[in-house]
């Protein structure tokens, strides 16, 4: 983060023309998509679906593109659909976003996603009547109940779940 604005006075040091910058996680801030909106840089962005931004636009145009065959990208094999919105709450412009949908990797990461339960499941079930230490990774797909220290039972949250298969 801290070379950033360094990399970007350098590229107007030497004059380079027409440059535009690929921001991976570490240099996603609001400082720096400032930095470079007021030195005219375009920039691309990659954010995964999980971001509250992300997963907010994602569910609001769910539905509207994944099987429309104009969305389709065919040499991808993917659904895309490009909206406007601003990236933070104060941003002086919207942006363009390209939301993208794989039916394939859906199917695998929901699989993936059904097995990580079952396996918080068998855990779960093998320690009940017992005093363990259970992740905070497991608490945020199911509410557990206690007897002094000792974990009784545990239910699904239906809702926290849900959401992440609609994502």
């Amino acid at each position: 983060m801290s070379q950033f604005r360094y990399m970007v006075d350098k590229v107007e040091q030497y004059n380079y023309k027409n440059v535009g910058f690929i921001l991976d996680r570490g240099y996603f801030s609001k400082e720096n998509i400032q930095y470079m909106d007021d030195n005219k840089h375009p920039f691309v962005i990659m954010v995964k679906g999980q971001k509250e931004l992300i997963s907010a636009l994602v569910h609001e145009h769910r539905n509207t593109f994944e099987t429309d065959r104009s969305c389709a990208i065919r040499s991808y094999r993917v659904y895309g659909k490009s909206v406007f919105s601003k990236l933070y709450e104060d941003d002086n412009c919207e942006r363009q976003f390209h939301i993208y949908y794989n039916p394939s990797k859906q199917a695998s990461e929901r699989e993936q996603f059904e097995q990580q339960l079952d396996k918080i499941k068998m855990y779960l079930d093998k320690h009940i009547g017992e005093n363990i230490t259970v992740p905070n990774t497991y608490k945020k797909y199911f509410t557990l109940r206690y007897k002094k220290d000792e974990v009784l039972s545990y239910e699904e949250k239906v809702d926290v779940i849900q959401s992440k298969l609609e994502l």
